[in-house]
């Protein structure tokens, strides 16, 4: 007969193998998730080593089955409301599959789910619920089981994966976890290697429209090519200045790119980099919207009471104006000065004239597509430098200040931070506060009460984007603090995982209305990586620390054993 003693004994010892094989469980979940994380990277790591668009995707498919099992997969990007296979792995006819579409209008597919919803999708038995998997070319993989995973770029959803086992009842939840995680780095990877070929493109655009501008000037500099321009025309024309403006439809400003004034001229005063507001010149303005030459005399009775007051200020007796049209759309103008003599300037000198300014028409166009595809390139690499600190590495402070290095190369900001959202606290921890290229100590900031456009930005998870601090401060929908010394132009924009806030971001000039679209395409860009390097920060110091908890756990359960050990 056992004793009350034998059975308090039986007990204690009963609870400690629970505990124990409790914690043989965690460490083991905990090992399990350590190598998830460390396949991740790993993919990670691979799919940021190539811009090549079919490489990356090749990547995707093979890197892919390190992280989730699958007998066959394919890459499925949204063009045009259908969705196109453009890569696959594990399928015994891929040739005939490469290229298919799917309507995702009808019902007859699995895909249209992943598409409607935004999120990931199994079937446990596709065949058995859509017709379309028991029919060719699709038939021949023999799928059961199917798992699709959409490709988000921020909010925008670019495609999706999908996985098949010719198991059926094959994925899970965890799967889904698994896979939604390297999509989110897929879909990074596809979207730098689709801006890498749009730059590619327009570079060999550019190289081609260049080889017509060297035959206009020898040099490739607009400034040159345009005082080359204005120079020839004014000689060509025999006038005593020339000059070459642009022109922004949308405002009336124009602004003077190069001039040439003969030294004949009875005035020599400069008026590059000059601007006017041409809704002063009501003539001058309809002419151009009219896409026709204009000549005037200061002796014109109906002369606009501006070009009046010019011509006592210049001394300019006659003047003739062509538009700069690419495309049917105004650019700018060639405006040819005669300061000796009033003239009548002949059809056959506008028709010259018109000539030489469509070939600064071309050089101006052909400089904008050149500098747009420049600095594509340069966006692209900044998003491709930080792409690879954040695989290369888990250390979020030295993240976000490679993050800030590669940002202050493309935009002249006078501040810049990224503070991190702790939900629980209700609180923003910046780590790393930039002030004219200083950086100044960490801050913690309530969100309610103290944290200004940052914290109305995690509360809307919403962006900010302020082209002017002084004329918009009163219309804003919350008053700004300022971190250092107070800027003009701002951008805040927020840091979002998966429909979840975890920060915020924001560059900052002392200038007014210094940051463009192209500006805020980039920031936004880099927004959606710093996010995902702050959850994957998060996720390893998570791990880390239940590591840590298990292995302390281990060790105190080793010694309570050790102490029973009579």
């Amino acid at each position: 007969t056992f004793t009350e003693g034998d059975q308090q004994l039986c007990q204690a010892l009963a609870n400690q193998a629970a505990v124990a094989i409790e914690n043989a469980r965690l460490y083991a979940a905990e090992q399990q998730r350590r190598r998830e994380a460390e396949t991740l990277h790993r993919a990670a790591q691979a799919l940021a080593t190539t811009l090549d668009l079919h490489q990356v995707f090749e990547r995707i498919l093979s890197e892919l089955q390190q992280v989730v099992p699958y007998d066959s997969a394919s890459v499925q990007l949204l063009r045009d409301g259908h969705l196109e296979i453009i890569g696959g792995h594990g399928f015994p006819n891929l040739d005939e599959l490469l290229g298919i579409t799917f309507d995702l209008s009808k019902e007859d597919n699995p895909n249209r789910e992943v598409i409607r919803r935004r999120a990931s999708f199994i079937v446990e038995d596709a065949p058995a619920v859509y017709s379309r998997f028991r029919e060719e070319p699709h038939a021949a993989a023999g799928i059961r089981a199917w798992l699709g995973v959409p490709l988000l770029f921020g909010d925008r959803l670019i495609g999706m994966l999908a996985l098949d086992k010719r198991e059926p009842g094959f994925y899970t939840s965890e799967h889904v976890r698994l896979a939604e995680a390297f999509a989110a780095q897929a879909a990074v990877a596809i979207e730098n290697a689709h801006l890498y070929e749009e730059a590619q493109r327009r570079a060999d655009e550019l190289t081609r429209l260049h080889k017509a501008a060297v035959a206009v000037s020898s040099s490739l500099e607009l400034s040159e090519v345009l005082g080359t321009l204005a120079k020839q025309v004014g000689c060509a024309l025999d006038t005593s200045s020339a000059y070459i403006c642009n022109l922004d439809e949308e405002t009336g400003q124009s602004t003077v790119l190069a001039e040439w004034i003969n030294p004949e001229a009875t005035n020599h005063e400069s008026d590059l980099g000059a601007t006017y507001d041409l809704h002063r010149y009501p003539t001058t303005l309809r002419a151009l919207q009219e896409k026709r030459p204009l000549v005037a005399r200061a002796t014109d009775p109906d002369l606009d009471p501006a070009d009046r007051q010019s011509a006592e200020r210049y001394g300019w007796k006659s003047y003739l104006i062509v538009p700069l049209v690419i495309r049917d759309r105004v650019i700018g103008y060639v405006e040819l000065w005669e300061t000796r003599r009033e003239r009548e300037f002949t059809e056959a000198e506008v028709r010259l004239c018109q000539t030489l300014a469509a070939d600064a028409a071309a050089a101006i166009e052909h400089a904008r597509l050149y500098e747009e595809a420049r600095r594509y390139v340069e966006e692209l690499t900044v998003l491709h430098t930080i792409d690879v600190a954040i695989t290369s590495s888990l250390n979020l402070d030295e993240v976000l200040q490679r993050v800030y290095e590669q940002v202050s190369t493309v935009m002249d900001i006078a501040a810049f931070h990224i503070a991190l959202y702790d939900e629980e606290k209700d609180e923003l921890h910046l780590p790393i506060i930039v002030d004219q290229g200083k950086r100044l100590p960490p801050l913690t900031l309530k969100v309610e009460e103290e944290s200004g456009l940052s914290g109305w930005v995690v509360r809307t998870q919403e962006p900010l984007w302020i082209e002017d601090w002084e004329k918009e401060q009163d219309t804003l929908p919350v008053k700004g603090i300022a971190l250092g010394t107070p800027t003009r132009s701002l951008m805040v924009l927020p840091l979002i995982v998966r429909d979840k806030i975890v920060g915020v971001i924001s560059a900052q000039s002392y200038e007014p209305y210094a940051f463009d679209e192209g500006h805020l395409r980039l920031f936004s860009g880099i927004a959606s990586q710093v996010a995902i390097a702050v959850e994957n920060a998060r996720l390893f110091e998570e791990t880390s620390r239940r590591l840590a908890e298990t292995r302390l756990l281990q060790e105190v359960m080793q010694a309570a054993a050790s102490t029973l050990d009579f």
